[in-house]
């Protein structure tokens, strides 16, 4: 018979107890001998899966996120729908008291400096260069997924042009 390692024979003591309906592996908590250290480290990494917050990751992710092309569009074309937005945060609670704020982005900047090498950068000039094309419409949406009338271009109409020919004259000539 091989040898087991020590970690084996937890596993199998947890599925026979598992089995005989004593206990749920999954909630309850793997007693550690101490023997190994990285068995510890392991354990105690999968109990703190979430620490409380479902779907952790979801939240952190709506936190970073900002505003999308059309909406930024709407705040070039009006600036009644850009006060609308900038009113809607404290300013004590902005970067640099709200004073520097790039359109195109939609970012706060903490001071005159950053806001300006930011103006330099590659990110704002694509965001600029997103922005020229224009914002998304529900049309764009259901071309994108194939419903939506066709689009073939314009249709050629018949041309009523006479093209004359390189051998014109042999035709002629045939002809009387």
């Amino acid at each position: 018979m091989a040898k087991k390692s020590i970690g084996s024979s937890k596993v199998d003591e947890i599925t026979l107890q598992y089995l005989l309906g004593t206990s749920d592996p999954i909630q309850a908590p793997i007693k550690s001998t101490g023997q190994n250290k990285s068995d510890q480290s392991r354990t105690s990494a999968s109990q703190q899966v979430t620490m409380g917050i479902p779907q952790k990751s979801t939240k952190t992710k709506t936190r970073r996120r900002l505003r999308d092309l059309d909406q930024i569009s709407a705040d070039l074309r009006s600036p009644k729908h850009l006060a609308q937005h900038k009113s809607s945060k404290a300013a004590e609670d902005l970067p640099g008291l709200g004073k520097w704020y790039c359109i195109q982005c939609a970012k706060w900047y903490e001071s005159e400096n950053s806001m300006v090498s930011h103006l330099r950068g590659k990110p704002h000039k694509r965001r600029v260069k997103a922005l020229k094309e224009g914002p998304y419409t529900q049309r764009d949406a259901e071309a994108a997924i194939g419903q939506g009338p066709a689009d073939n271009g314009a249709r050629n109409k018949a041309l009523n042009v006479e093209v004359e020919m390189e051998n014109s004259a042999f035709l002629d000539d045939q002809e009387t």
